[in-house]
């Protein structure tokens, strides 16, 4: 599954913790980058990811799908429980401007 660079750096930031890779094997090392139009491919030996370049900058990654769901999962579940501190603030004075539940 190809992911934005942008993307998986989110998903990654938000993640408890690192894939769980399971029985994956290491691959063998490739001695070159493959060459693909503006692209380039800088395959990993270590989790099976593969980074998309142009112009010397990643643009995406190549990740197995269970990983990329999992990822997604993971930051979703983390960032949905997340309140930076102006929001916390905002919302604590709400719920301390709400009548109790008896003045209703």
């Amino acid at each position: 599954m190809l992911v934005p660079a942008a993307t998986l750096a989110l998903w990654e930031h938000w993640a408890p913790t690192a894939y769980p890779a399971g029985d994956r094997a290491e691959g063998p090392e490739l001695a070159h980058p493959e060459e693909f139009g503006p692209f380039t491919l800088f395959r990993r030996r270590v989790g099976g990811r593969t980074a998309v370049a142009r112009d010397g900058a990643v643009v995406a990654e190549l990740l197995d799908p269970a990983e990329a769901h999992w990822l997604e999962e993971q930051a979703r579940n983390v960032r949905q429980g997340f309140m930076d501190p102006k929001q916390r603030a905002a919302f604590e004075d709400f719920l301390a401007r709400q009548a109790a539940r008896g003045e209703q």
